[in-house]
């Protein structure tokens, strides 16, 4: 028998983080407008303010109230919805995966959130239960897959399924070559670009006053403090992110566990897994790393990258990769492929590529902005390297039912390995000018998420670019 039930009352907290997680900058943004709104009707600004969190307020409440779901023997039912009511039959037979988050302040409550997907193409999983107890989940995957049955293969999961778990000096190794320190300084060029239009005039004006008043020395150690504190953001966030992650397998899915604050328990169906990368930036190259995660048909709610491409493992050394990850996909080639790369001759159409739009760019610069121009063709020697890394890190090898495929951008290489049954489409490209010397592009198409993954090899010899055309018509 059915019953409803509603989400924990803690529920409201998290849709108002949720509210608060995409309108806090705009609304920041905003502060200045409002303000000369109020001014002009001789309004208090803090009434709008106040009358802006009473309707959040509401919204939130009403949400909470108006959302309930039903257990039931054969389906799992889901009612929401404020002015137009929806209900979503999710048959339990039909569920792929459960996805559980859970932030460390709701552990004590033994509360967590819920992900539940089927096979259907919708843009966004069938189900999200917000905040429900663990109880729930364990209740539903009983439904789905029997309890018995599902104790049965607890036990044989335990001795038999391949495990694999990162230890504190890869984790480290990890966090210490990520380049993610870039984004969260290109974040706060954004934020020092805004202080005049977030902060009232005055404030502007004493930090500019402060810091012309400073010497190049303190100037350029403040530069240096400031891109230390964005390594050791970056380092941090990466650490608490991939805490504790493990992979495991079953006979149908991936399974990884990760995170100090937030744990994630993310499962991918093998069926959907539509090739496997490993990715490298320039550091962990040189170290010899590399990072493996799947591209999936999955899909999530929301833009984390993880809904699209399951990270299997976070570091790992290039002569293991391969070697370690066999037992979790057993089509993937048990030892590093051998690549053919391009011939030397072809490196500097890659180079000449890079340096075209560092060349116009310079020209004019040097041409109207002197002395200061000459400093553009610090652009030429970056650029040449892009390109000659480019080349350099070109690859590709061709396999019974395998296509592996390399490429090199911004200093970061991307090998992929990708079964033939699993390719969407494939292109072979090549202009007027390339036909003279025998060359092509390779375009390649995986389905990712609900959306595309493009994979392209650039002046591949055409023999080459035909031959891979030709066992791609033969594999489909």
């Amino acid at each position: 028998m059915k019953s409803k039930q509603r989400l924990h009352p803690l529920v409201i907290l998290v849709l108002l983080g949720k509210f608060l997680k995409i309108w806090i900058v705009p609304i920041i943004l905003l502060i200045p407008g409002l303000n000369s709104v109020a001014k002009l009707i001789h309004f208090n600004v803090w009434w709008l303010v106040a009358i802006l969190i009473v309707v959040v307020l509401l919204f939130t409440v009403l949400d909470y109230l108006t959302f309930s779901f039903e257990i039931g023997s054969a389906s799992l039912t889901i009612h929401s919805g404020i002015l137009i009511k929806k209900h979503t039959h999710i048959p339990y037979d039909r569920i792929q995966s459960i996805e559980h988050n859970q932030w460390f302040f709701f552990k004590p409550f033994h509360l967590e959130q819920l992900t539940i997907e089927t096979a259907s193409k919708s843009d966004s999983p069938e189900g999200v239960l917000a905040l429900v107890p663990t109880a729930v989940a364990a209740q539903i995957d009983a439904k789905r897959t029997g309890t018995s049955q599902r104790a049965t293969e607890t036990s044989i999961v335990a001795a038999d399924t391949p495990h694999y778990q990162i230890n504190t000096r890869e984790l480290n190794l990890y966090a210490l070559t990520s380049m993610g320190v870039v984004p969260l300084l290109v974040a706060l060029g954004w934020l020092s670009d805004k202080v005049n239009e977030i902060f009232p005039k005055s404030w502007s004006d004493a930090l500019t006053q402060t810091v012309t008043g400073l010497s190049i020395l303190a100037i350029i150690a403040l530069g240096v403090a400031f891109v230390l504190i964005g390594i050791l953001a970056s380092y941090l966030i990466i650490l608490q992110k991939y805490f504790h992650f493990q992979l495991s397998a079953e006979s149908t899915q991936l399974t990884t566990n990760r995170g100090l604050f937030r744990s994630v328990n993310l499962s991918v169906p093998k069926n959907r897994i539509q090739a496997v990368t490993f990715k490298q930036n320039i550091i962990r190259q040189w170290l010899k790393l590399t990072t493996v995660a799947t591209i999936s048909a999955s899909k999530r709610e929301g833009n984390d990258s993880e809904a699209e491409s399951m990270t299997m493992m976070p570091v790992i050394q290039n002569s293991d990769a391969f070697s370690h990850l066999t037992p979790f996909l057993n089509w993937l080639p048990s030892q590093t492929p051998i690549l053919t790369r391009l011939a030397p001759q072809r490196k500097w159409l890659f180079i000449r590529n890079a340096l075209i739009l560092p060349v116009i760019v310079a020209i004019p610069l040097i041409w109207f902005w002197r002395p200061w121009g000459w400093l553009s063709l610090l652009l030429l020697p970056w650029a040449f390297f892009q390109g000659w890394y480019a080349s350099a890190n070109t690859g590709w090898s061709l396999k019974s039912n395998q296509l592996i495929l390399q490429k090199g951008s911004w200093f970061n290489r991307t090998l992929v390995v990708i079964p033939g049954t699993n390719i969407q489409s494939l292109a072979v490209r090549q202009s007027i000018w390339m036909k003279k010397t025998a060359m092509a592009h390779l375009r390649v198409n995986l389905r990712k998420g609900n959306g595309n993954f493009e994979m392209t090899v650039r002046y591949l010899p055409k023999t080459v670019a035909d031959d891979i055309y030709h066992w791609y018509t033969s594999v489909n």
